[in-house]
């Protein structure tokens, strides 16, 4: 039994030792070394399986390293090169420079040392926007008003001669006496250096009273020797000649002087003491006489007259202090103090209610108080202006500067007490 198994085993795997006609007519029954193709047969390289025999280290250095013959280029037959002829350039010469030689001192001489010249240093930041031109700067009527102005030393030739920068304080006679570090020695206001004339009749004037506690935060306020006492209120700014749109009318064309209706007021006592109560000086001296040079000289078609600049500054001196606006907001339902953050809409409500127009406020800082204004027409009544409606212009104005919750800050209260308020070498 075994025996015939192991013949069956025999006859199913084991190979013939001679190679017989069927190994010629089927390679496949042939071994392996005897399929493969020989080094021999030409086109054909020798594959050696990964199975088979590895070398010994003896037989790899035994067997010769073929190496590869050195890389030559092929030369191009001598019809097919072409011989390009050799450019000769003409050599550039260097011409060296000989720097002048500065003589040196000589030990006799002495060397001069000269300071380092400053460059101007452009900032480093662009320059600031040219200013928009308006319709108006740019208009026909615009030119010809320029062309109509007149300087003002050819205006008042004699006053020009005689002004100087700065007026030296007079004497004035105070039964109070103040500490001398208390005591300003301000400059007076600048006047128009033009004057135009004035073609329209003015519609509407606009009276504007500053609040101090923002004036007065940002410099020093002082008052002339000859004021005797100042309640917390507000203080008159000026009485304003507008047109319609909102355009001021400054720097117009009058007969008289401002020198001329300075000395004139002067003499009159009475209204002398009411503008050093009311209109006085805090921050630079001759501050009626620089509002009336600036805005009062266009009012003269309805103050006109011998004394119409006086009837113009009577006007505005009745108008507030007829009026206490202060004090009203004080005792209103509101009951507004300072340094407290009230509803803009609900202040002019409130003295809307009272005296039947609303006010329009400006503001430096948009949420504290500068100033209040109120639009009058002396159309009717030039001595007793009524209140009316501001145009729009000015209230979209105020809506730009303020914002919707503005304050009132606190009233310098140096200012107050007359022994301890600060004062200056104004005259009134």
């Amino acid at each position: 039994m075994f025996f015939q198994f192991f013949l069956i085993l025999n006859l199913t795997f084991a190979q013939p030792d001679k190679s017989s006609e069927d190994q010629k007519t089927f390679p496949s029954l042939s071994s392996l070394e005897e399929t493969l193709p020989k080094e021999e047969e030409s086109g054909f390289t020798v594959v050696v399986s990964k199975k088979g025999k590895r070398k010994t280290k003896s037989e790899q250095s035994k067997t010769p390293i073929e190496t590869k013959p050195p890389f030559s280029p092929k030369t191009e037959s001598k019809e097919s090169q072409i011989v390009r002829p050799k450019t000769t350039q003409q050599p550039v010469k260097h011409i060296k420079k000989h720097k002048p030689s500065t003589p040196q001192p000589t030990q006799q001489e002495e060397q001069i040392v000269r300071p380092k010249t400053q460059f101007d240093v452009k900032p480093k930041f662009r320059e600031p926007y040219k200013p928009v031109l308006t319709n108006y700067d740019k208009s026909q009527f615009r030119e010809k008003q320029k062309e109509k102005r007149i300087l003002r030393e050819e205006l008042f030739p004699e006053i020009h001669q005689s002004e100087s920068p700065e007026t030296s304080p007079k004497k004035v006679v105070t039964p109070i006496q103040w500490p001398t570090s208390n005591f300003y020695k301000l400059k007076d206001y600048q006047m128009c250096k033009y004057y135009q004339p004035t073609s329209k009749r003015l519609e509407l004037l606009v009276l504007v009273e500053y609040w101090p506690g923002d004036k007065c935060s940002k410099e020093v306020c002082s008052l002339p020797l000859g004021t005797q006492n100042v309640k917390e209120k507000f203080f008159l700014h000026g009485f304003w000649p507008q047109y319609e749109n909102s355009r001021d009318m400054v720097c117009c064309i009058y007969p008289i002087s401002d020198r001329e209706i300075e000395k004139r007021m002067l003499e009159r006592e009475e209204l002398k003491q009411e503008v050093l109560n009311s209109w006085m000086s805090t921050t630079r001296c001759r501050n009626l006489m620089y509002q009336w040079d600036k805005h009062g000289t266009c009012s003269s078609s309805v103050y006109g007259g011998e004394n119409g600049h006086f009837d113009y500054i009577q006007t505005a001196l009745n108008l507030y202090n007829n009026i206490d606006f202060w004090k009203f907001l004080q005792e209103s339902k509101l009951k507004v103090e300072t340094e407290k953050m009230y509803q803009r809409s609900e202040l002019k409500k409130v003295i809307k209610n009272k005296f039947g127009v609303e006010p329009v406020f400006n503001c430096v800082e948009s949420n504290s108080v500068d100033e209040i204004r109120f639009c009058c027409d002396a159309t009717k009544n030039k001595f007793n202006p009524t209140l009316r409606k501001c145009p729009p212009n000015m209230e979209r104005k105020e809506g730009r500067k303020c914002d919707d919750f503005v304050q009132f800050k606190k009233f310098p209260e140096y200012l107050l007490d007359p022994k301890t308020a600060f004062r200056n070498n104004c005259e009134y």
